[in-house]
């Protein structure tokens, strides 16, 4: 198989490294000299430019670029007919017009993380949670940007974990946006009501999920290298920082092979548009001072 990666920076690299290892011929199309560089030292094909990758006509494609050329390259690649991996966020706006094809994953790969899947299967045994809490804290200089933008590139990892988890579709409650945090409430239709912390004023990394199920608690930790803890009330679980490397191995295991387990494109969208109606609240509320300069959202009528 020919997979075509535009973008070769961390994720991008990443993808490249995990499709070569899993046996096919990956070439990296990258606008960036030193970056294409990189590439070329590394063994791979190397373009300049997007047309040269249409040209080579690659089984699938993987975008890792900025999210402001998310939409354009997806839908170049829907265009061609060519299958992509779109990395998170989706795109960086909502529109009317959007790619569909079954098959097109987008990388919200948490949910190929050992420990959370444990976490998953533990609450699919029990009784449907009546509230839970989700909490990303990470050092505000590791967020690409500030306010809406920084909330939907790594925050909304945890909004699609929160579906995933407790169930979807789901309504967005309330949201408030000040300082360098966000908090979100969401009732999920099961009946689960969780709370999406998240907070860029924190020295290091530290990602938790709390459900509380039937009077008991259930608790998932992880640090920056991946390596994580799971309490079900009753006994312990733990796995190394090796889980990371393996979570974005089987992400793209899964995507190469129309695995089930991805994020599809309308899980995404639902994510992005939870994103969105947060902003807009906190746009009404007032908790919002300014509208980010690199923030242009169209939302659907």
């Amino acid at each position: 198989m020919t997979v075509a990666v535009f973008g070769f920076g961390s994720m991008g690299r990443r993808h490249a490294m995990n499709a070569r290892g899993l046996g096919h011929t990956v070439a990296v199309c990258e606008t960036d000299a030193e970056q294409r560089a990189a590439a070329g030292l590394c063994g791979f094909i190397v373009f300049s430019l997007e047309i040269q990758v249409w040209a080579w006509n690659p089984d699938v494609v993987i975008i890792a670029t900025p999210a402001a050329s998310h939409l354009r390259l997806h839908t170049a690649a829907s265009y061609y007919g060519i299958q992509a991996l779109v990395e998170k966020p989706l795109y960086a706006e909502l529109s009317n017009e959007r790619p569909v094809n079954e098959w097109d994953r987008v990388g919200y790969n948490l949910r190929f993380h050992d420990g959370l899947r444990l976490l998953r299967d533990a609450i699919a045994k029990g009784d449907v949670p009546e509230s839970a809490s989700l909490v990303l804290r990470c050092d505000k200089a590791s967020w690409p940007g500030r306010g809406y933008m920084s909330m939907l590139f790594e925050g909304s990892h945890e909004i699609d974990l929160a579906l995933w988890l407790f169930g979807r579709p789901a309504t967005l409650v309330s949201a408030r946006e000040q300082s360098d945090a966000w908090v979100l409430v969401i009732d999920h239709d099961r009946g689960t009501r969780s709370t999406i912390e998240i907070t860029g004023a924190y020295a290091g990394y530290d990602r938790r999920v709390m459900a509380r199920v039937s009077g008991s608690t259930l608790q998932h930790a992880m640090t920056h290298t991946g390596a994580w803890t799971l309490f079900d009330g009753h006994r312990e679980a733990s796995g190394a920082g090796s889980s990371f490397s393996e979570m974005y191995r089987r992400e793209m295991a899964d995507f190469l092979s129309n695995g089930p387990h991805g994020c599809t494109l309308d899980e995404a969208y639902e994510v992005t548009g939870i994103a969105v109606a947060a902003r807009d609240i906190a746009w009404r509320s007032n908790q919002l001072v300014r509208r980010p300069a690199s923030c242009n959202i169209i939302t659907e009528s």
